[in-house]
């Protein structure tokens, strides 16, 4: 199912036929191979695949700022897209340079976001308002600065503007000279009618917002309608009623609020709702029809007794140009293969079968690997020998690998994972530390460091304070998710790009599991979007599955988890529980 297309990318006129269903980031990265836009939640929370979609309204192309990861291809038809790299085309830009001269940038992954949300904001400003700046990157999330040299940053822009528009940002250079063109071009690319024949849909799109969250692969394999193709945005107040098109976005009803003053209050609390580039994407057909108890809108449509009217659809500077990679920003091989990891459903417990016919009989999967296919030692623990590649007899938490699934897009693996059936036969729980003291459950034991008579001490003290201290686990959310690359050389070598900070460890434990010498695996680290030392050793395993796969096919297998799989599957900060006893003399 493949619709054609006609859009410009930045200043290009693209021309291409494609699935509907995929999401612009994919086309962009992976399609136009446009990396500076990165991949990071997909969910629309982190805003690191923010880029501008401009459409012309009479005579002007309004801009928008939008999360690409959520974004159906299909939207961006007769509009104009415009990526971090459509923004520099020269030299560093005043956004870019106020970056650069402020320190606002550290890993550089979450940096083209809050570059575009920027200029998505001077684009629809005349005037900069720095708390509206702030506003405009709310749905920008860094992990690295703390903020505040961000925020500096717009202090310096605030100072470079007396007066906003188009032609002045063109002229200060912070958004090219083809942003002049834009308009003409659009208009040589025909608009899309209205749909009107909906025979065979199997799924409307409004906003997407939520959909693309939660069920991205099936709608790849559905035809898809969208909501603005049989019902264009609108509103309008008849007898002192508000009405509203199901397809108008939470940004234009704010906008209509507030520019006629219907109702201040309520103007204020859209703009709560989640953060702009969602708002100018999620509709309140979408808001409502997906009847999610959190949904923004409904309880607000509650208290204002509202009405719905169901229609009949037929009738720094090396940062900021992004020169420098990512290891999924990669440019890899044709022909490169893709894995997906299939895991454990329970936390512990014995694995009674294990069946894999469905993902190896499934179209497109070239290797279905598990435990016994492993030549060397099937061992990965870092600090403690504990941690198999591939669970063989028993699971010990769940989204524990038991699985690898090599096929020829990344969609296919996934496709193919859920095909895998187990069965297990339960065993006991532990996750609270005292209790695995009291079992005699531990995962090593104890340590004891001491010096002098400690029992002998206490006497001495005048003072003794014992307590019990508590803290939490962790999730160290770096904006890059694990993953690597791998590519098999000649005579049996491999080579590994890999986001790990002990590059050291991925090239002993491949060796390890793949009984190859060392010599053998050559590691490259590019550079990393965030780690916090969530990629020291957790970073090995997804290293090694790509090296694994790599080994059997002989061909470059590229493995990169979804932030969902990263928060399921690898390690965090553990929490603690802590008895002290201190004293004083």
């Amino acid at each position: 199912m493949e619709s054609e297309l006609t859009f410009i990318l930045n200043d290009q006129v693209v021309h291409t036929k494609t699935n509907p269903a995929t999401v612009l980031l994919d086309y962009i990265r992976k399609n136009k191979r446009l990396t500076g836009t990165k991949e990071v939640c997909k969910e629309g929370d982190c805003g690191a695949c923010a880029v501008l979609l401009g459409t012309k309204v009479n005579d002007k192309i309004i801009y928008k700022t939008i999360n690409s990861c959520l974004f159906p291809i299909q939207k961006v038809n007769s509009k104009h897209v415009v990526t971090i790299e459509g923004l520099n085309k020269e030299e560093l830009n005043l956004l870019q340079y106020s970056f650069v001269e402020e320190g606002a940038s550290q890993c550089g992954f979450c940096t083209p976001g809050f570059l575009i949300s920027l200029t998505g904001y001077l684009l629809n400003t005349t005037k900069f308002d720095e708390n509206e700046a702030i506003n405009a990157i709310a749905g920008n999330i860094c992990r690295c600065t703390g903020y505040h040299s961000i925020l500096r940053s717009l202090k310096n822009i605030n100072s470079s503007f007396n007066a906003i528009s188009t032609e002045i940002l063109i002229n200060n250079k912070v958004i090219p000279e083809y942003f002049k063109e834009i308009p003409n071009l659009l208009d040589k690319i025909p608009i899309e009618k209205t749909q009107s024949n909906f025979e065979n849909t199997d799924q409307f799109v409004s906003g997407g917002t939520d959909l693309f969250v939660q069920q991205p692969e099936n709608l790849l394999t559905k035809k898809i309608s969208l909501i603005e193709q049989i019902v264009e945005p609108q509103i309008k107040v008849i007898d002192n009623n508000l009405i509203i098109s199901g397809s108008t976005t939470i940004e234009e009803l704010e906008f209509y609020i507030t520019e006629n003053k219907i109702n201040v209050k309520l103007g204020k609390l859209f703009k709560l709702f989640a953060s702009s580039p969602i708002r100018n994407s999620a509709t309140l057909a979408g808001n409502i029809i997906n009847a999610s108890p959190i949904a923004d809108f409904t309880i607000t449509l509650l208290a204002l007794n509202a009405k719905i009217i169901f229609s009949n659809a037929y009738t720094v500077e090396r940062e900021i140009y992004l020169n420098q990679l990512y290891k999924d920003d990669f440019v890899i091989p044709e022909g490169t293969l893709y894995a997906s990891v299939f895991t454990s459903s329970i936390a512990h417990g014995k694995i009674v079968s294990l069946d894999i016919s469905g993902a190896r009989n499934t179209q497109g999967v070239i290797k279905v690997l598990i435990a016994s296919d492993i030549p060397g030692i099937n061992q990965v623990g870092g600090i403690i020998q504990d941690e198999s590649l591939l669970a063989e007899k028993e699971v010990h938490f769940i989204g524990e690998p038991i699985a690898l699934v090599i096929a020829e897009t990344e969609e296919i693996a996934k496709l193919a994972c859920k095909k895998i059936t187990v069965e297990f036969s339960p065993l006991k729980v532990i996750t609270e530390p005292r209790e695995a003291y009291k079992m005699d459950s531990l995962i090593m034991p104890p340590k004891i460091f001491e010096s002098g008579d400690i029992s002998g001490a206490w006497e001495h003290c005048n003072t003794i304070v014992e307590g019990v201290v508590e803290s939490g686990g962790q999730e160290h959310l770096y904006l890059e998710t694990q993953g690597a690359v791998a590519l098999p050389k000649e005579a049996g070598e491999i080579k590994i790009i890999s986001s790990t900070q002990s590059p050291t460890a991925v090239q002993k434990v491949t060796s390890k599991v793949l009984n190859l010498p060392m010599n053998k695996i050559e590691v490259d680290v590019l550079r990393l979007g965030g780690a916090f030392g969530g990629k020291e050793d957790q970073a090995t395993h997804w290293a090694v599955f790509a090296a694994f796969g790599a080994y059997y096919c002989k061909k470059p297998v590229k493995l990169v988890l979804s932030r969902h799989d990263d928060l399921y599957m690898t390690g965090k900060r553990h929490p603690y529980s802590s008895d002290f006893k201190i004293g004083l003399d």
